[in-house]
């Protein structure tokens, strides 16, 4: 296993969990719900704008990342109609004027006149967002950024920063790779990209889809892959319902570790003994790792990196952690 995904030191020498920022600095999470006689006025006077105030998965939220001394940054790759891997996170994209499809029925040049211009001062077809009320709003954020193509990351953002490539699919369920095809697509488009443009950068795959991740797997040896998992749940695909059935998903197919929702983590320090011990590595990902008690204790059970929203917030206390800040109990989360 790469070095650059574990066993890192603080520059006083001290062991601590590899620092992944979220979609660079951090997930843009809703405005207040706002309604509708508000939401137009809210908007104009910049008083219902998501925070952070960068928008997500942008090089300019990559890059403030990079500054603020994350070793890898997470972003979600899904790929164009016409075969162009970009970077957006959701399953569909709407904007102001109904448009409402999934990334794979744009091309690029429809999916680069929606939302921030790489034109500064220029904006194109307004998005909005869906909360998970079914409700929308308007989606605008305070330094404002193109949504950016996987070249583009590869072309300006810092070469030292790691990258964590999400493969999201073309699927109405989150959790469904859309079949053997639409993974074909996904991975013929995507993997050219990385191997043309990675160099020497630190890069590493994760998906939610059990067969995509084993495709990756096959289809390429040079980067690691890791399974995301919710770590429980109720999905047809029983591969998906546990960090144990996650466990075996990867010993079964040389997969080098899991990414665990962290509340699992949290709740059960034996499900990071059984992910460690059978020797893969462990990521975890959630609002929770904003919470300095729950970063320290995943670093004393075993956790080798944790995906963080408020990266600001978190920095100092991932990068310059000291073996006092290791000893437990730790908060609500105990021993």
């Amino acid at each position: 296993m790469s070095s650059a995904l574990s066993s890192l030191t603080t520059a006083a020498g001290h062991a601590r969990l590899v620092f992944v920022g979220h979609r660079g600095v951090g997930q843009n999470r809703p405005p207040p719900v706002a309604t509708a006689a508000t939401e137009a006025a809210s908007v104009a006077t910049g008083t219902s704008r998501v925070s952070p105030d960068i928008r997500e998965n942008t090089v300019l939220s990559i890059n403030r990342a990079a500054k603020l001394g994350v070793d890898f940054v997470e972003f979600d790759v899904q790929v164009t109609k016409d075969g162009i891997p970009v970077i957006f996170h959701d399953n569909h994209i709407l904007t102001a004027d109904g448009l409402d499809c999934k990334i794979s029925d744009l091309t690029l040049a429809e999916f680069q006149s929606i939302g921030p211009s790489k034109t500064p001062g220029e904006m194109g077809r307004q998005l909005i967002r869906r909360r998970k009320d079914g409700n929308t709003y308007t989606w605008v954020a305070e330094e404002e950024d193109a949504m950016p193509t996987l070249v583009d990351l590869f072309d300006c953002v810092d070469p030292r920063i790691g990258f964590n490539v999400e493969v999201k699919f073309a699927a109405d369920d989150s959790k469904d790779a859309g079949g053997p095809e639409e993974i074909d697509r996904i991975l013929s488009a995507l993997l050219p990209v990385v191997d043309s443009h990675c160099g020497s950068r630190p890069l590493f795959f994760s998906s939610f889809m059990p067969d995509a991740v084993v495709a990756l797997r096959k289809r390429q040896t040079k980067h690691e892959v890791l399974f995301l998992t919710v770590g429980s749940g109720s999905f047809s695909d029983d591969r998906m319902n546990s960090v144990q059935a996650a466990v075996a998903h990867c010993k079964a197919h040389a997969l080098s570790g899991i990414v665990s929702e962290v509340k699992t983590l949290l709740a059960d320090s034996a499900t990071i003994r059984l992910v460690k011990d059978a020797g893969l590595l462990l990521y975890s990902y959630g609002t929770t790792n904003d919470d300095v008690d729950a970063a320290h204790f995943q670093q004393y059970h075993g956790v080798d990196g944790i995906i963080v929203d408020d990266v600001a917030a978190m920095s100092d206390h991932v990068l310059n952690v000291t073996p006092e800040d290791l000893q437990p109990p730790f908060g609500r989360y105990g021993v």
